[in-house]
Parts: C-alpha cells; structure tokens; sequence
C-alpha cells in the first residue's frame, strides 16, 4: 500500500511539472527565435492542450490494450486472477502446479495456440509472466503485447496449414519433396596430380631458357629474368625485358624471332596481359597430357566460387583453374576443326553446372544436329533437360528445333512481363522477391530457373532453315540473358557465311580451338594464332579481352555415365520439366487475331513495306509477336509470302482497299 501511495504521489507531483516544464521551454525557443512577445505566449499556451491529448490518448490506449488482454484470456478459458499481495499470488501459483508434469497449467493451454516453431518461446514469455513483480496493470499490459503477437502469428500460422503452405521463406527445392536432392560425388571422376615432370626436365628447361636469351640478344633485347611453366599440353616462358629494352621492337619482330627459336607452334604474347614489360613465349611439350575434369572440379576456386553459373574449362599455362561465370558472359561461340576438342568442351560445360546447380535452379535444352552426342544425357530429362516436346529430350530434328526456340521465345516475353510487374530488373532479384513471398502466384507469378540452351554442330541448322534460326537465336542472345537464358553453340565451320555479324555481336564469349586458316581464327577471335594451336583439347578462350591460353578439361564417357547415373537414381520431378506460357495477348474477335492487327495492317499499307522490324519498331514489341502479326496479315491476303532476307510484298496497295476487307472480315 505504501508503494502504490508514493507511485501515485510521484506521478501526481510529475505531471504539472512536465506541463510548467514544457511551456517554459517552448516559450524559450521562441524568444530566442526572435519572435514577438505574443506569438511566443501562444506558442508556449498551445502547449499545454496538447500534452492533455497525448496524456489521455496513452491512457485509452492502456486501457484497450487491457480489454483486449481481457477478451483473449475469457476466450481461452484461464482461469488466473491477480492479488495485490503477494503471499496470495505465491498460494495461487503452488496451486496451478500439475503434478504430473511440474508446470504451470496455465502454460499448458497456451502452447495450443502457437505455432510449432514458437511453442517454446510461448512457454517462456508465461514463465517471465507469472514471475514479473510490481504493478498488476504493467503487468498485465506487457503480458498482453506479448500473447497478442503470439496469437497473431498463431493465426497466420494457422492460414497457412489450410492452403497447406509451409511457414517462412518459399523453398524451391522442396517441390515433390526434392529438399534431400544430393549433389555428384567427386569420387564419381577422375583426377591427376598435374603435369608430370621428368628428372631431365629441368636439364630441357634450361637449355630452352638459354636459347630464349640468346635468341633475343642477337636482336639486340636485353632480358633481366624468365621463368618457366610446364602445362599439360604447352610451356610458357614469362621473360622480363630489361629496362631499357623497347618492346615495340619485339612486336615488329615478332615472327622473325619465331623462325630464330625454331619450334613447332611456338607463339609469342607481346606484351603479357596486365603485365606491360613481360613477353611470353609458348612452347609446345614434347609429350602431351590430358587433363582430368575431376582435377579442376575438385579445386578449391570452383567448390568455393560464389558464381552464378560457374564452369570449369581447365587450366591455363601457369596450371591455375580457369574459371567462367556464363551468366556474365552471357553467351558463348565455340569453333574450331573436327577432333580438336568441342565435344569435350560441351560436356565439360555441362558436368561443371550439373555440379554446382540443384534441378529447381537450372534446366537444360541440348540440340544436337547429329543425334549421338548428347544421348547421354537423356536419364536427366526428369531432373535438368525442357523444352517443347516432352517425349524428345534431346533434339535433332530441324523442325522440331525451330518450335522449341520459338517458344522458348514465349517463355523469354512472360518472363519479360512478369518482372515488369515485379519491379524488377535482374532474375537474382525476382526470385528473392518470391522466395520471400512478396510476388503472388495466382498473379502468374514463378520462380525463374535459369536456362541454358546447349547447340552442337549449329552449322547444320544455318544450311537447312537460316533465316527462322538465325533470328530467333539472334532474338535469344540479345534479351534472354537479362531474364536467365544463355546460349552455347559450337561448329566446325567458323567461317563468315555460317558466323554472321549479328551473331558474332550477341555471343561475345569464344572459345576457338585449331582452325583451318587465319581466316576463320579472325572469325572466331577477332584475332589470328587459333590455326596455330595444337589438338587434344588446346584452345583460346576470349571473354572481350586478350585471348588466354588454356588447356580443355577432359571427360570420359564411364564418367559422364556414372554422373547421369547418379543423379538420375535420385527422386525427379514428375515428368520433364516444359516451358511455362501464359498468353497475356487478349484476341480482338472470333478470328482469333492480335489486337494490333488492323495498326499494324494500316501501317504496312501506308509505308508499303512488309518487315518485321517496322512492326516491332512502331509498336515496341518483341520479334515473336511481330511474327505472329505479319503471319497473320499474310493469311489474310495483305502481304505475301516470305522471300528470304527481303521485305515481302504489299498486295493492298491503298487504305481504302484495307478498309474494305477489314469491313468484311468484321461482318
């Protein structure tokens, strides 16, 4: 009683002195703001008002806060009233104690109502409850906040069961109960423990060293240190020129000083990329050696690598793993002759993010004109290959390729429409939008795996059907990327009929094994030295910048086997994975035509030329649409047919032909 006396006494001597307090202050800050002597006075009066309104509205607002507490306690049936002495709460606490169990009952019933992730923490917020000393109202006023919170998620704990959705974050990889997919085993490959070095080796090195200085002397550059590094299939000699040596001079004489050196495939890099006074000389060995992709899989650079779709293509001279992220690339050219190394390339490509990517992040369209490369592959059709056609995992046909690509073409512009909605500008970002379930699904809304489409031998789809290939992978390269679809094609013709300018301009990625000529090498790199490669897998890879020598991992086929093999006796999806259109395009009558159909019929009359580019360009659509239009204005009699890379013909000659047959295709 004496503590509630001096509580209430304390409070009542508080509040005049925080109102005198306050009107004191602010009728000083307005004097020293230079206010009049009346302003000031109102100012600091109005003061007092509003102290009185906050005061009470903290009041109303304790009190429904207890009448809430109050409701919710009736409602769950708890029978606890509080004493204000406190030998009578220790009498009513002994005499809730089961004795069964030694708990509070009343802790007991609570748990009923929270969720399984919060039970403990309900349990613990009673315990601090019946233990709390002091006033019976902030008692209660804290128990309370804390209970209502409780039952709050209790309740959308309990919404969610019923549509049987799982708490917290969306989890992807727990669809058809996929959470306890594992990953290929490292034990699965084969590895080596690099390059093997003879005990005469260092004898070899040295001779060639001292070649290397003499070679260079006799045109009169001075060197001041070279190293050596012995690779699986080259050698490279970094040679530090001396400080006063020009090196324009070894770039002027750059091929005399190869035929001074006189080695087979020797090349010589002027200057050393990132290192402007050093020249490397690469050296072919004199035995050759495979390297094993379970080397550089194993590595600690690609098991540590925090890339998006990391690939391992091997190691480098200096045996350092060499490593590519494909979503930066963000497509990728390979070329090179028959037998040098570009299936392996492929499938090192392929093993690379089959070890890195879980089936839900990751999906697959391999084409492969031949029929024979990719049929490896078809035990992952349920876990990591899509496309068009469920029962052709692994395509050939040239018809059946053009369908695939024109709906992947789809795919790409519901992607495109949904991060429109979503805000969003990057792929990464709209799955965590919905992986924290700010994107609602009955709004179309999905998550987005990433989609690589894998093309062997692509050369023979140019010759078959060039102009539906060519623009609808010309249309992939140049938006797919941005909503995750890249492209890897590889050919054995790198040649200019086959590599156009507009393909060459979306795939800045290459890779270009031995070519034929220094032709197709510039094709290829945009530089010459590919026809000087060696085979077994030797290759220059090109991300923009200077080509990088690099040695192509290599996979056997038991290994590729034992991979597929190994994922595929794990649980899959239902069935294969197929590409998810949602046709926003609203039909403008029972013909079935494009909204834009008569826009786009006026415009191709008025200006009197039938091409894609003027539809896409007019009405900012993408090139599948455009298609679809002039499809349609073909079928309808207002274009003619197609005729190559050339415009197709106008048969409507004025506007008010068009508008007659518009009149009765209405009718």
């Amino acid at each position: 009683m004496v503590n509630n006396f001096l509580r209430d006494f304390i409070k009542g001597c508080l509040i005049p002195i925080v109102l005198i307090g306050s009107v004191a202050i602010v009728y000083k800050v307005a004097s020293n703001l230079h206010l009049s002597e009346d302003v000031s006075v109102l100012l600091a009066t109005s003061t007092i008002p509003f102290l009185i309104l906050v005061y009470f509205l903290i009041k109303r607002h304790k009190k429904r806060s207890a009448e809430r507490l109050e409701e919710y306690r009736k409602k769950i049936k708890v029978q606890d009233t509080y004493y204000d002495d406190e030998e009578e709460n220790e009498e009513r606490e002994d005499k809730s104690v089961n004795k069964s169990t030694g708990t509070y009952s009343s802790k007991v019933v609570r748990q009923e109502y929270a969720p399984k992730e919060t039970k403990q923490e309900s349990v613990t917020n009673v315990s601090s409850y019946s233990n709390v000393s002091g006033n019976k109202q902030e008692t209660e006023l804290a128990t309370g906040a804390s209970y209502i919170a409780t039952k709050i998620k209790d309740d959308v704990a309990e919404t969610l069961e019923k549509q049987n959705l799982p708490l917290g974050k969306y989890d992807p990889k727990k669809e058809y109960g996929m959470e306890n997919y594992q990953y290929p085993k490292l034990s699965l490959l084969k590895c080596d423990n690099g390059p093997k070095i003879d005990t005469d080796y260092f004898k070899q090195q040295d001779v060639i060293k001292n070649h290397i200085v003499e070679t260079l002397r006799s045109f009169n550059i001075e060197i001041r240190e070279i190293q050596g590094y012995k690779g699986y299939v080259t050698s490279l000699y970094e040679v530090t020129l001396d400080e006063g040596a020009n090196i324009n001079k070894v770039k002027n004489f750059k091929e005399e000083i190869k035929l001074s050196l006189a080695f087979a495939g020797a090349n010589i890099i002027v200057p050393i990329w990132g290192k402007p006074n050093v020249i490397g000389i690469e050296i072919p060995n004199e035995t050759s050696q495979t390297l094993s992709i379970g080397t550089v899989i194993s590595s600690k650079g690609f098991q540590e690598t925090q890339m998006e779709l990391p690939i391992a293509l091997g190691r480098t001279e200096k045996n350092e793993v060499f490593l590519i992220d494909l979503a930066k690339m963000p497509n990728l050219l390979i070329g090179g002759m028959p037998g040098t190394g570009k299936s392996a390339c492929l499938n090192a490509i392929i093993t690379s993010l089959l070890y890195k990517k879980h089936p839900c992040e990751l999906k697959f369209i391999l084409i492969d004109a031949n029929g024979l490369e990719f049929n490896l592959y078809k035990p992952l059709s349920k876990h990591f290959l899509t496309g068009k056609y469920s029962n052709v995992p692994i395509l050939s046909d040239v018809e059946q390729v053009i369908q695939t690509l024109d709906t992947l073409s789809k795919e790409m512009d519901d992607r495109y429409d949904l991060m429109k909605k979503a805000s969003v500008r990057k792929i990464t970002e709209y799955n965590e939008k919905f992986i924290n379930r700010q994107l609602n699904p009955e709004n179309g809304h999905r998550i987005f795996p990433y989609i690589v489409v894998i093309i062997d031998e692509y050369n023979s789809f140019m010759q078959e059907r060039r102009n539906e290939f060519e623009s609808s992978i010309v249309n992939l390269a140049q938006l797919g990327p941005a909503v995750g679809i890249h492209i890897v094609m590889a050919t054995r013709t790198p040649t200019l009929d086959i590599i156009s300018g507009s393909i060459r301009a979306y795939f800045p990625g290459r890779i270009a094994f031995k070519t034929y000529s220094k032709a197709d090498s510039v094709t290829i790199l945009e530089t010459q030295g590919a026809e000087k490669l060696l085979t077994s897998g030797d290759m220059f890879v090109s991300k923009g910048t200077v080509p990088v020598r690099v040695q192509c991992a290599y996979i056997e086929t038991s290994e590729i086997v034992a991979v597929n093999d190994f994922i595929s006796s794990q649980r899959s999806y239902p069935e294969m994975w197929e590409l998810s259109i949602s046709e926003n395009i609203e039909v403008s009558n029972d013909l079935n035509l494009d909204p834009l159909f008569e826009d786009a019929a006026r415009l191709v009359v008025t200006t009197q030329q039938g091409t894609y580019r003027l539809i896409q360009r007019e009405y900012s659509i993408g090139f599948n649409r455009a298609g679809r239009l002039m499809d349609q204005l073909e079928k309808f009699g207002i274009v003619g047919p197609a005729s190559g890379s050339h415009p197709r013909e106008v048969l409507i000659q004025d506007l008010k032909s068009l508008d007659k047959l518009l009149q009765y295709m209405k009718q």
